[in-house]
């Protein structure tokens, strides 16, 4: 008879004298129970040598649990499923020795990747930009320079209605693009390269030629959810994290912006349509 190498038999007692893990998904933004057909729970291996340890999975049932089982004892192991549009808020490392149930691990809807998106009903649309960034000079104020979309915006863009939620995915995202209002002027304004007639203007409300004031986004950030999986970053935007209103979004040194209507479209005889986008 033929025996077995000893490494091998000690690999598998090792595996078998593991532990498991059990817990519940919900849904981040609903607090309902998070599930999906065919989705699964995957435990896999931060580091070991034997390949029957490497990756554990459960089922996710109609009510969101599973339950993980025969983890390995000597490794540690890192949650996470198998829709890759699913993000595991700080996905908990899980000692292969330990027994642990009743967890409830928070579930977002994320896109794959880096991107702009709005997302309604669970479903998530990429938003694209919508026209370049621009910049006029005063001939009577070298030192203000006005921002403007250099296609104005006349019908509908992307809408952010109640119950939908903007999404901002990837870190130089987060930290690069900004929030800046969108004011309609229909007066003649003059600058170093000229005049512009009923256009729109980015951050700054003109009162006159000669008169204009500063104008912020008022986003309330409380409301704004961030959520962090490893080295992905996303952010969950409600329509009422900004007052209703046509908002560009943009870095200060990108040369194209996203044009947004948050709370209800602007756009005439196009009331709370958020079909459109930008080109």
């Amino acid at each position: 008879m033929r025996l077995a190498p000893l490494s091998l038999l000690l690999g598998l007692t090792a595996c078998m004298a593991g532990g498991s893990y059990s817990g519940t998904l919900v849904d981040g933004l609903s607090g309902a129970p998070r599930s999906g057909e065919g989705l699964r729970a995957i435990a896999k291996a931060s580091d070991t040598s034997d390949l029957t340890c490497s990756a554990k999975a459960g089922d996710v049932d109609a009510n969101g649990a599973f339950t993980i089982a025969d983890l390995c004892g000597p490794d540690t192991y890192v949650l996470s499923l198998t829709d890759e549009n699913l993000l595991i808020e700080e996905p908990p490392t899980i000692a292969g020795s330990d027994k642990i149930a009743g967890a409830s691990l928070k579930v977002w809807r994320a896109p794959s990747g880096d991107g702009i998106y709005l997302m309604s009903k669970d479903d998530l649309t990429m938003v694209r930009t919508f026209t370049d960034v621009k910049y006029e000079t005063k001939v009577d104020d070298p030192t203000m320079k006005v921002a403007y979309p250099y296609m104005k915006p006349t019908g509908k863009v992307k809408t952010v209605l109640p119950g939908d939620f903007f999404v901002i995915s990837g870190k130089s995202n987060t930290d690069r693009l900004k929030w800046r209002p969108i004011i309609a002027d229909p007066g003649k304004r003059t600058f170093a390269d000229g005049a512009i007639t009923d256009h729109v203007w980015v951050g700054v409300k003109f009162n006159s030629d000669t008169d204009w004031q500063p104008v912020e986004a008022q986003l309330d950030a409380s409301k704004v959810k961030e959520v962090k999986s490893g080295d992905r970053i996303v952010q969950y935007m409600p329509s009422d994290a900004l007052p209703e209103g046509r908002y560009a979004l943009y870095g200060d040194d990108d040369k194209r912006m996203f044009i947004v209507d948050f709370g209800k479209s602007f756009a005439p005889d196009q009331a709370n349509d958020s079909s459109a986008d930008g080109g």
